[in-house]
């Protein structure tokens, strides 16, 4: 696998997989995402030079998920967000998204905290972020948050 920048023309894609009922169930938002308001978003994130955005490919050109990390200057953090393609579910490519995703953003922004938020309820990516060598900072009865320091910029 290996990563590439979001572009526009992912659009559809990218919705697809955002209202997939899975995803949604997983989402802290879970009503569907209506077409304009996902076209408004993603235009706002390809915008944002905060906004590190990347779709995991195989070498066959088929798309696995994303994995997208916004900035956060002021904390020398990033809060990360991902999501396997809901057909490629199960085979350890959110674990890949993860590692690939880290190396990226390190050789981007350097040493920084990697912060994510997951629903409780959401046992794949629990493992996924434990896997990877993240830690459960704050636990609740809806959320989990994770936290991780990426390496030195490469």
């Amino acid at each position: 696998m290996f990563l590439r920048k979001v572009t526009k023309e992912d659009a559809k894609i990218l919705f697809d997989w955002a209202n997939d009922p899975e995803t949604r169930q997983n989402s802290f938002s879970t009503e569907p995402i209506p077409w304009e308001n996902h076209l408004s978003w993603l235009d706002g994130k390809l915008a944002d030079e905060n906004c590190f955005f990347y779709i995991g490919m195989n070498e066959a050109g088929e798309a696995l998920g994303t994995i997208r990390f916004d900035y956060q200057a002021e904390k020398e953090s990033a809060v990360l967000s991902y999501s396997v393609a809901p057909k490629h579910r199960g085979n350890g490519y959110g674990a890949v998204l993860l590692s690939l995703g880290e190396t990226q953003i390190a050789k981007e922004k350097g040493c920084l905290q990697i912060m994510a938020e997951v629903k409780t309820s959401n046992g794949a990516s629990r493992k996924c972020f434990l896997k990877n060598g993240y830690q459960e900072l704050e636990t609740t009865e809806e959320e989990i948050v994770f936290g991780k320091m990426t390496g030195k910029s490469v």
